[in-house]
C-alpha cells in the first residue's frame, strides 16, 4: 500500500511540474509545443523520484533500459496529453466564454489526468514489472 501512495505522490509532483513549466513554455511557444515541453519536463522528474523512492527495490534491469521502457510509456502518455489538451482547448474556446489562460489551463489539467491512468498502467505492467506495483495487486 505504501508503494502505491508513492506512486501517487511521486507521480503527483511530476504532473504539479508538468502543469506549472507549461505556463513558462506557453511565453515562447504556441499551446500544443508548451504542452510536449512541459511533458518532457514532468516526465524527467517522475522518472527521478520513482526510480529513487518508488520502484528503489526494482533490480531487473540497467538505468538505462528502464529509463528506455519508462520513456516508451511516456510517449503513449505524451500522445494522450497532447491530443487530449487541444481538443478539449478547442471545445472549450467554442463552448464556454472562459479567458484564454484559463481554457489552457483547464484543458491540461483535464490532458494531465488523463494520460495519468494510461501512465500508471503502462509503468506498472512494463517499466517497472518485476517489482513495480503489480507484485502488490498479486498479493490480495
Amino acid at each position: 500500500m505504501l508503494r502505491i501512495f508513492l506512486y501517487f505522490l511521486a507521480s503527483g509532483v511530476a504532473a504539479l511540474v508538468n502543469f506549472g513549466s507549461r505556463f513558462f513554455y506557453d511565453l515562447f511557444c504556441e499551446f500544443w509545443v508548451s504542452v510536449v515541453a512541459a511533458y518532457f519536463t514532468g516526465m524527467l522528474v517522475n522518472y527521478a523520484l520513482s526510480r529513487k523512492y518508488v520502484f528503489s527495490s526494482y533490480t531487473g534491469a540497467t538505468t538505462t533500459k528502464t529509463l528506455s521502457k519508462f520513456t516508451l510509456v511516456a510517449l503513449l502518455g505524451l500522445g494522450v496529453t497532447t491530443v487530449v489538451s487541444v481538443v478539449a482547448l478547442d471545445m472549450l474556446r467554442g463552448r464556454l466564454a472562459l479567458a484564454e489562460p484559463v481554457a489552457k489551463a483547464l484543458a491540461h489539467c483535464l490532458g494531465i489526468g488523463t494520460a495519468f491512468v494510461a501512465s500508471f498502467l503502462g509503468h506498472n505492467f512494463l517499466t517497472f514489472r518485476a517489482t513495480g506495483i503489480s507484485r502488490f495487486f498479486k498479493r490480495g
